[in-house]
């Protein structure tokens, strides 16, 4: 499901990487991909949504760690950033800027 500031792809199954145009969504205000075969890492590009106040992508093949750009959306509109367990900083103590870990 797609409106012009939320787009829901839970559990589509959708493989490969989150595509680095996401970045040019600027009116996206919540992003939901858990439960997918997404893989590899978060694109830094996701920190260029400034409207982002929730962001899920749980249940996932994602490596790495959060980039620091979505992290800093911590600072301002995020309060919801839903983690895989298997990204190195989601539990982390330096603080994590996961709201939860699944």
């Amino acid at each position: 499901i797609f409106m012009k500031d939320f787009l829901s792809l839970n559990s589509n199954e959708l493989t490969g990487n989150i595509p680095t145009e996401v970045g040019k969504m600027k009116k996206l205000e919540q992003l939901f991909l858990d439960g997918n075969k997404i893989s590899s890492s978060i694109p830094s590009e996701i920190g260029l949504l400034e409207n982002l106040n929730a962001f899920r992508f749980s249940s996932n093949d994602i490596t790495g760690i959060i980039p620091n750009e979505l992290c800093s959306l911590r600072e301002s509109s995020l309060t919801e950033l839903i983690c895989d367990k298997h990204i190195v900083n989601c539990t982390s103590t330096s603080p994590s800027c996961c709201t939860k870990c699944v």
